[in-house]
């Protein structure tokens, strides 16, 4: 090889270091942004799934107490009857 042959394989081999180096660090960053993004959203996902599950709870509790009251006024209805 002459002297300009081995300054453009010196060249060469910088430019394709250093775009290897740039591809590594945007790659690096591409995953860092998505596993910060797919926690996020997994966050917000569960913290969703609770407010469901409270809210149903709230629900269901609401129903058992109207379904007490209405047990428990009947039954004091039936008894006021029985002993008169």
């Amino acid at each position: 090889m002459n002297k300009y042959e081995d300054l453009l394989q010196g060249q060469q081999d910088y430019i394709k270091n250093d775009l290897i180096k740039g591809l590594t660090e945007q790659q690096t960053y591409i995953d860092n942004s998505l596993k910060e993004r797919d926690k996020l959203l997994m966050q917000s996902i569960n913290e969703l799934m609770e407010s469901k599950r409270q809210a149903a709870a709230e629900k269901e509790e609401e129903k058992k107490g109207f379904f007490l009251v209405f047990l428990t006024n009947r039954d004091a209805y039936m008894c006021y009857i029985v002993v008169q």
